[in-house]
């Protein structure tokens, strides 16, 4: 008898189970159903400030009270879980919203992010650096911002 072969087109996916690791349990990156199902606090977000249709030509215009109180005090009561950073990851908050609005007068909050949602990307092997390419001078002014 052949053996079964599944369809990759056939759409269906498991639920993720989570991982037992010493105390804390892990959970894989958030799959797009869970994202639109729930309607993330964060994906609400990323719709009114940075997933916008149409091509921007401008930088985008961040809120330090956006920051503070929508993204760094959400991920603050959750402990810092390593699954709302990848849902922010996979909403580029870092190449669309945090680092095309980075300055040098850009809050410790908003600082802070960049490295949470750089290091979430490198821990997934994705492309990380040459997000920064294009403006080394800002890259190394983050850098000393964040000693």
């Amino acid at each position: 008898m052949p053996n079964a072969k599944r369809l990759k087109s056939s759409g269906f996916t498991r639920p993720r189970q989570a991982k037992e690791t010493g105390s804390q349990t892990e959970v894989g990156r958030p799959t797009p159903a869970e994202v639109e199902e729930k309607e993330h606090q964060f994906v609400q977000l990323a719709r009114k400030h940075w997933l916008k249709p149409g091509k921007r030509t401008t930088r985008p215009k961040v809120k330090n009270e956006v920051l503070k109180q929508s993204i760094w005090d959400v991920l603050d009561k959750e402990g810092f879980q390593y699954k709302s950073l990848l849902l922010l990851e996979s909403l580029q908050a870092l190449e669309s919203y945090l680092w095309p609005s980075y300055s040098e007068q850009s809050s410790n909050y908003h600082v802070l992010l960049m490295a949470l949602i750089a290091n979430a990307k490198r821990r997934e092997h994705l492309d990380t650096w040459n997000i920064f390419e294009d403006r080394p001078d800002d890259f190394s002014s983050m850098f000393r911002q964040l000693n």
